[in-house]
């Protein structure tokens, strides 16, 4: 297949010139030493695996800040009559955002950026957000928990792969490090977090077998019995009404799922990141809701799958459709008029549980026009190739918000027109949603460095 190289024209009308430039290195504070050492951090706490910066706990307490600045929209300005009761803009000293997470709390909401990585709370009209933090570990990845009371907890993928490949993982419930797995020669994947009968989970893979562990009273974590699929790859893991874990993963590209023992199909999966799983808000779903919701993004549009250990019922969205060129790149000459609309794809897409038991479903449709020319060109190290020029380019975008019931029904809440994202460094994730206090919280990444969370009741 040819390979499509593209050169964006440099006036790209998307990306604001002043953010170009280096993002400036935070500021060094306390004594960490080398990995591993306690170092002194004014809190009688233990920090993270970390070569460079002193630990912050979770949502407080010594470390670094880093400085991000809250911009108020008018929310019926950018969306009239839609009911936002926040829609702000969060643009951080940092280019390199890492599959930023949001939610809602009961008077705004949280922001959750994971490499590097920074926790800050939002309320509408505070245009500086004193509670940031940020907060460094050695390591990959990371998840919130929410409790219904609103607190807080930090999952962290301790995994590196510097001289050796070493896997760990660990919880920060605010008070400090717990190591749930201590790190070591082995591969840790988590695969999902959440209360179970008040209790913090973590269900992850280790050298590819999965298990759970449960968080105890003291903080100390065990394992516990774990039913996933198996012979699986991309496992996540949710939780029904009744706190039973449902596993998915993608078997030879295709989708499955297992309750309580028993296995179903549930479509063409592809890439991990053209499917994602619905979380519950913190205080669980109610009695009879279906014991889990996966949206996948199939050729014909987005479907949503309600699973119940009696089968899955799908929906397919309209207006979803995979965005499909309609320009002939595999001659590799001359020049097109490209207009198209659809979903581009990968993190283009989220969803979280409602309150109520359906779904919410948030998606960036691209509307395309603009002007490509195929040429064949010599690439250094990589030889000839197909190079696209991309110019003229008034491309806009959509970002819309829906709720779907288990029958079907579909409740739009809103359409609005917003930039077109520029590539956001190693984000994957656009557009992510989350829901908790009736209320929901949308996160769309504009581009590097710039996040807009939006809010509004469910």
């Amino acid at each position: 297949m040819t390979l499509l190289l593209a050169i964006v024209a440099c006036n790209d009308p998307s990306v604001p010139p002043e953010h170009t430039g280096t993002a400036p290195e935070p500021e060094e504070t306390g004594d960490t030493g080398d990995t591993g050492d306690t170092g002194d951090t004014g809190d009688s706490v233990a920090p993270w695996f970390s070569d460079s910066l002193s630990y912050a706990p979770f949502g407080g307490g010594s470390g670094v800040s880093r400085v991000c600045e809250q911009t108020d929209r008018d929310p019926e300005a950018g969306c009239p009559g839609c009911g936002l009761d926040l829609d702000a803009t969060l643009r951080c000293d940092t280019t390199s955002l890492w599959e930023p997470s949001v939610g809602p709390t009961a008077d705004g909401a949280w922001f959750v950026n994971c490499k590097p990585a920074f926790y800050h709370t939002l309320k509408a009209g505070e245009a500086l957000v004193s509670s940031s933090r940020y907060i460094q570990w050695k390591g990959q990845e990371c998840d919130v928990l929410v409790h219904p009371d609103g607190t807080t907890g930090l999952l962290v993928n301790e995994t590196v792969t510097d001289a050796e490949w070493e896997g760990g993982l660990a919880y920060d419930g605010g008070s400090g490090r717990e190591p749930i797995i201590e790190r070591g020669t082995y591969f840790v994947e988590p695969l999902g977090i959440a209360l179970v009968g008040g209790v913090p989970t973590v269900w992850y893979e280790r050298d590819g077998s999965p298990a759970a562990a449960a968080r105890g009273v003291d903080g100390a974590w065990a394992s516990v019995a774990t039913d996933l699929p198996g012979e699986v790859d991309w496992r996540r893991v949710t939780v029904g009404p009744d706190g039973v874990p449902v596993g998915f993963g993608d078997r030879d590209g295709e989708l499955v799922a297992l309750i309580q023992g028993t296995e179903y199909a549930l479509g063409e999966g592809r890439y991990p990141y053209e499917w994602d799983v619905a979380r519950p808000p913190p205080e669980g779903l109610p009695a009879g809701a279906a014991d889990a919701v996966l949206v996948r993004l199939a050729d014909a549009g987005l479907a949503v799958g309600f699973v119940r250990p009696e089968g899955v019922v799908e929906h397919t969205l309209a207006d979803t459709a995979r965005a499909v060129s309609n320009c002939d790149a595999d001659t590799c000459s001359g020049s097109c008029h490209e207009v198209y609309t659809g979903l581009e794809g990968e993190g283009t897409f989220a969803t979280a549980r409602a309150t109520d038991g359906g779904a919410w479903v948030v998606w960036l449709s691209t509307s395309f026009d603009r002007m490509v020319a195929y040429e064949r060109a010599y690439i250094e190290y990589v030889g000839h190739e197909c190079v696209v020029t991309v110019s003229d380019d008034v491309s806009a975008a959509t970002l819309k918000l829906v709720h779907v019931a288990e029958n079907g029904a579909v409740t739009e809440r809103f359409a609005m027109a917003v930039p077109r994202p520029a590539p956001a460094g190693m984000a994957f994730d656009y557009v992510h949603v989350a829901t908790g206090f009736g209320r929901v919280a949308i996160g769309y990444l504009e581009f590097a460095g710039q996040v807009r969370v939006i809010a509004l009741p469910e």
